[in-house]
């Protein structure tokens, strides 16, 4: 009978960290999905808003730095 528990205690902690496992990916597409298609975006429309308003282009250029090293993070997470 021993024997019998110890697989089935096994068998329950190998699902425990299973679910934990998954629950953990999702969360990281979840984050990666948030940052890429919000964040980023977000981003994207503020330097051509402020484009148009004329503002120096080392402003804008950091803004893209800023997109790419999001982008960047996104796809590390997936």
């Amino acid at each position: 009978m021993t024997g019998f528990y110890t697989r089935a205690k096994l068998q329950l902690q190998k699902q425990t960290i299973d679910a934990y496992l998954d629950g953990e990916e999702k969360e990281k597409v979840r984050l990666s999905r948030e940052l890429h298609d919000g964040i980023a975006q977000d981003l994207l429309a503020l330097h051509f808003t402020l484009k148009k308003e004329n503002v120096s282009a080392e402003s804008l250029n950091e803004i893209d730095k800023i997109g790419i090293d999001i982008r960047n993070l996104s796809h590390q997470l997936m």
